[in-house]
């Protein structure tokens, strides 16, 4: 959607200061940088004045981690017991089902931010204006100058956020899927209960299984 559409400019006044923070080149948490190795899993560190987390990890805690503990559950912890030809059915609509909400919710999301426009902080420090330019009235996208399309006009992408709506789909389907698992005793039997096992009850009993293989 970013590349075959621009979004709505909104109108602007160069005395706001709400959209007088600097440009950041470099994204604080960028969507999809390659993670550092060999630490996979870092805690952000939380100073006084921001979370920082470490560089890339949007796309592995919001897609590569649901895909593995799907995979490890459907393929290990509890793989299907239907003729081999089937075997793989359930990983493979589930994997689909993963995919499906990525991709839709980063395409809804996109479309949502050029529908909406709404500036960036740092919209002056893309825009440019043009020097001279009337600082307490409303202008328009025609007094900037900056030359890098992607640059400009990604400051009025600034809403909804593509990170959080990316963390949502990929955990949100995570935390739907895990109601789906059911709730197994000991020696693989699937016990009745008239009350639907809570969320915390599975999550132990699949950390029980992933202690069990090592």
């Amino acid at each position: 959607v970013r590349t075959i559409a621009e979004p709505f400019h909104r109108m602007f006044s160069l005395d706001n200061p709400a959209l007088q923070f600097p440009h950041a080149e470099v994204e604080r948490v960028p969507v999809s940088t390659r993670p550092p190795i060999p630490s996979l899993f870092p805690i952000g560190i939380l100073t006084e004045t921001t979370l920082t987390i470490p560089t890339g990890y949007n796309i592995l805690y919001s897609a590569v981690l649901p895909l593995l503990i799907i995979l490890l559950y459907t393929t290990l912890i509890h793989p299907s017991t239907a003729p081999s030809t089937n075997r793989f059915h359930k990983p493979h609509v589930t994997i689909l089902g993963l995919l499906i909400s990525l991709l839709l919710t980063s395409f809804l999301t996109d479309t949502f931010k050029n529908l909406i426009g709404r500036p960036r902080p740092d919209l002056l420090a893309r825009c440019k204006p043009v020097p001279g330019t009337q600082s307490h009235k409303l202008v328009t996208i025609d007094v900037c100058t900056e030359k890098g399309h992607h640059t400009l006009h990604d400051g009025w992408r600034s809403f909804p956020s593509g990170h959080s709506s990316f963390a949502f789909s990929g955990l949100g389907y995570l935390s739907l899927y895990g109601h789906t698992i059911p709730y197994l005793g000991g020696g693989g039997k699937e016990k009745k209960k008239t009350n639907s096992p809570s969320p915390m009850e599975k999550w132990r009993y699949i950390t029980r299984k992933c202690a069990s293989l090592t």
